[in-house]
């Protein structure tokens, strides 16, 4: 079963959002959505409190892209079956993004994916005992029903402490992971994972 197949498992671009072309002119602003968006000369749009996508964005799928801009991430492994991205922060902060073409309409659910990552932990070596469940959140993020966990293991030793944000479409699923040395949500651990999210770029359309 390839479904959530590796121990750990976003600015918002929704099919709605179309980054401005490079050198399109500002023409005016509008409300949408209770929000401001930044009209644009060749009919696109962005939320203004969003930064522009990046030319320099790397394509992983589909639907996700990649925005590093001046952050330390890099990438340390190519996409293979398991991961579409692993990224290193530093050394003791990583983040990789798994996607899946399993969806809502195959039946997937939120509760299901918190299940599975716990069993993956204990598939991957991790003893139920070395398995602490620090937070979960429901919410929402880049336009799906999204779910937050945070998560301590250890596994021979080593000691680290996992963030997931999980989103689920009708067709896809994907997880946004960062995880670091140390067993508490830290401070240091929230706003790593928020950075993450905010370099990820992802179109569920």
């Amino acid at each position: 079963m390839k479904l959530f197949k590796i121990i750990i498992a976003l600015v918002f671009a929704s099919l709605f959002l179309s980054a401005p072309s490079y050198g399109a002119a500002e023409i005016g602003k509008a409300l949408i959505d209770g929000k401001i968006v930044i009209l644009y000369d060749d009919k696109t749009w962005r939320f203004e409190d969003e930064a522009e996508v990046s030319s320099a964005c790397e394509r992983l799928s589909d639907r996700i892209d990649f925005c590093k801009g001046s952050t330390p991430y890099e990438q340390i492994a190519p996409a293979n079956n398991e991961l579409l991205g692993q990224f290193r922060k530093d050394d003791r902060n990583y983040a990789m993004i798994i996607e899946e073409e399993v969806g809502s309409k195959d039946g997937m659910t939120l509760e299901f994916m918190r299940n599975a990552i716990y069993e993956n932990q204990i598939a991957g070596g991790v003893k139920k005992e070395d398995i602490i469940i620090i937070d979960t959140d429901e919410g929402e993020e880049f336009g799906q029903d999204a779910t937050f966990v945070a998560m301590a293991t250890s596994l021979d030793g080593l000691k680290l402490v996992y963030a997931y944000t999980i989103m689920i479409s009708e067709t896809t699923s994907v997880q946004l992971i960062t995880y670091a040395l140390g067993q508490e949500l830290t401070d240091e651990v929230v706003n790593n994972h928020d950075e993450f999210l905010d370099l990820v770029r992802i179109d569920f359309e």
